[in-house]
Formats: structure tokens, sequence, C-alpha cells
């Protein structure tokens, strides 16, 4: 026999429609088990679950004890059944199963596709970068790696894998980057216990001091000597050269420039869009920048809207002078060569190599330089480092740091906070 006061019954939870006590013999004696029913299983039918308890079915004073366990155990039971519910409906991610590469790459899938998604050439450079964690994977016989299996040693390994590479510490730490926030992500859905990121050593990727190389840039005599090449050799780049100097725009900038983006009358320009070369095709983006703040308006001083004119001018020009021949699908670009075709993004860059090494000038310049060059004429003729991040459209301040380039040189060439020619 057993104390019947120790036989309750209660109701709770969406799956458990009832949780109520009752006697069963073991070895140790008659004990007080659990009965809980659920509504419906995963097969769809009914179920019934028996949990054991420490209680003696002649217990006393055990009543209000027994009756906090029925009720937490259905609370337990009834979350536990509502996910292996959820599973076999597939409305849930068994992260037992799930493979850590493929939930890497569809992250970055999904913060591109977002609406505010990542830019394409962003997109491909996070997909680079997981996909060289992916390569120390393989290497270490872990391909399969299941996301749930991942620890903070195969982190603390691969950066050592990269060490070993001789990588610098600034691209072990673009690597990680690109993983970080997917780990992050699956930590706060719990899809992961813990992430393995926020238990890394930072002294681990303390940068060299001499690691941090400053970006190459031109001198002033150096720029004065490359107008004149550009002049002498008759670029037919020399005007967006010019272009991208004054505004201090990124080659995907000065490519996306357009007419309908500039307001004459007021004389302002906005930048906003971009032309990339993504797996050998050009991406036009009429709205999406690198970042942000990368999106702007901008005064137009009388030397920038005179070479705007004269572009214009150049364009109307070939219009007349290739007739039907003439292009008119990128009407609206400013940036377009003689038949109205598009610039390739790479021709920009080799043509500017060509014209340095007919300058002999061979220091690592590339046409970011270009960008590079004006932001340090913008601060050297403020003396203002916020002047020179808000005129290159920077997000972070160190990343300005990083552009300028002041020397001893004070004579800055500039109207007001625009590099002028």
């Amino acid at each position: 026999m057993g104390n019947k006061e120790l036989l309750i019954t209660l109701k709770g939870g969406e799956f458990a429609i009832s949780g109520q006590t009752m006697f069963k013999d073991t070895r140790e004696g008659k004990m007080v088990y659990i009965r809980l029913r659920r509504k419906t299983g995963a097969d769809g039918k009914r179920g019934i679950q028996d949990i054991p308890t420490s209680i003696p079915a002649n217990a006393r004073g055990k009543v209000k004890e027994l009756k906090a366990l029925l009720q937490s155990t259905i609370e337990e039971f009834d979350e536990k059944w509502e996910k292996e519910l959820a599973l076999a409906a597939g409305t849930i991610i068994d992260a037992s199963k799930i493979a850590l590469m493929k939930y890497l790459f569809d992250y970055n899938d999904e913060i591109h596709l977002g609406e505010n998604g990542i830019a394409e050439t962003t997109y491909h450079g996070y997909k680079g970068n997981i996909k060289r964690f992916g390569d120390y994977l393989e290497s270490k016989g872990l391909k399969n790696l299941l996301l749930q299996d991942l620890r903070v040693w195969h982190i603390d390994d691969f950066i050592n894998w990269c060490k070993a590479k001789q990588l610098t510490v600034r691209t072990i730490k673009r690597y990680l980057d690109a993983i970080r926030p997917a780990l992050r992500k699956a930590n706060l859905h719990e899809l992961i216990a813990k992430n393995p990121f926020n238990l890394i050593e930072q002294k681990k990727l303390k940068r060299a001091p001499m690691e941090e190389k400053p970006s190459v840039s031109f001198t002033r005599d150096e720029l004065n000597e490359f107008w004149n090449t550009v002049e002498k050799q008759k670029s037919p780049l020399r005007k967006i050269f010019r272009l991208t100097f004054m505004l201090g725009l990124r080659r995907s900038e000065v490519l996306g420039l357009r007419w309908s983006h500039i307001n004459f009358s007021n004389k302002t320009i906005l930048i906003c869009g971009s032309v990339q070369k993504i797996n050998g095709r050009l991406v036009l983006n009429a709205k999406k920048n690198k970042t942000i703040k990368s999106k702007a308006t901008f005064p137009i001083s009388q030397e920038l809207f005179d070479l705007l004119q004269s572009i214009k001018a150049d364009i109307q020009e070939y219009q007349g002078m290739f007739g039907g021949q003439y292009q008119h699908e990128h009407n609206d670009f400013i940036c377009v060569d003689p038949l109205g075709v598009l610039f390739n993004p790479d021709y920009l860059s080799q043509h500017l190599i060509t014209l340095l090494k007919k300058q002999g000038l061979n220091k690592g310049i590339t046409f970011h330089s270009l960008r590079h060059t004006a932001g340090t004429f913008v601060y050297r003729k403020n003396n203002d480092i916020l002047a020179a991040m808000r005129f290159l459209r920077h997000t972070d301040i160190r990343t300005t740091q990083i552009y300028l380039h002041v020397d001893e040189e004070t004579t800055a060439v500039s109207v007001e906070t625009m590099p002028t020619l």
C-alpha cells in the first residue's frame, strides 16, 4: 500500500496533456513514479512516459515537494516534445547534423542576400576567406567536421597553420573575421554551447610593430610628374584619373558615377553605386557602395565642374563620330570608352601601371594610391584627420590613419576639403 496523498494529477503544457503520480514496485520497494501523457508524438500518436522519483510510496510530508517535481517535469518534457515535433516537421535545425563549412557558407549567403546585405565584392572576399579555413580543415582530415564539434583548439591550430605559411597577422585576422560572426550567431541560437572565439588568447594575434605597412602614395612631385606623363602619352583615361583623385574615389566608385547623380544647378555630385568585376563579369550596382558611409553628396568645385563638362563634351563628340556603332546601354555612366562601353576595372589598373613604368616610378603605387594621395592632401590642407575621414568616407578613423601619408612637406594641393590638380 502507498500513501494516497502522493497520488496527484496535474495538467499543463501544450504537449503533455497531464501528469500524474503512480506507484510501482522496484528493487528498493514501492516507489512514486510520474506518468506523463502527451497529446501527439513525432509519429502522430499519443505518448506515455514514466519517470522514476526517489520518493517512497509510503512517504509522509512529501506532497508539496512532489507537486513541484510533477510541475517541473511537465514543463521540461513539454519543451522536449515540442522540439521533437519541430525537428520532425523540419521547422527547426538539428544542431547535431550541421556541417561546419556548410553553415559558414550559408551564413555568408544570408548576410549577402538580406535587405542590407554586404556588397558583392565583400561577399566573395568573405567566401574566399572561409574557404581558406576549409583548406585548413581538409589538410587535417576534418573536412566534414560538424558545427557542434568545433573547439577552441581548432581555431588556435588554424592560426598556427597560417603562421607556418608566413601569412601576416592582418591576413589571419581577415580569415577569422569571416567566420567569427557566423559562430556568434550559432552560439546565440544555441546551436553551439560556446563560441570558441570568446576563449581564444588575443595575444596570439598581436601584430608585430613593423607588420603594419603604410599604404603607398604619391608625393606631390611624383603626382605632378604623373599628370605630365598622362598628358604626354595622351592617355584615354587621363580625365578618369583626375576625377578619381579629385573625389578620392575607389576604382569601383569612379566607374559607378552616373550623370543622373549630378546636379549641375546646385553643383553637387552623389557618390552612390559601383561597377565591379566579379568572377569575370561586370556587376553594376546603382545603390550599393563598400560601406554605409561610402554613400555621400559632395560639392562640385569649379575645377571639377569644368572637368565633368569636358567629359560630357567628349561623349557627345564620340556619339556623333561613331553614329550607329556607339553603344547607348550605359548612357548614364560617366566613365565610358569612345564607343560608350563601360571601362573594365582591370584596364584602369593595368593602364596606370603602364604609365608609371614610362614615368620610371616603381614603388608599388596602384590605382587605389590616387585615393590615398587625395586623402593625404586633404589632411595636409586642414591638419584635421576628421576632415580627411569625412572626405574618404571611412567608418573607422583607424582606417584613415593607415591611409594618410604625412611627411615634412607642408604645401597642399587642395580647394577647401577637396584636392585639386
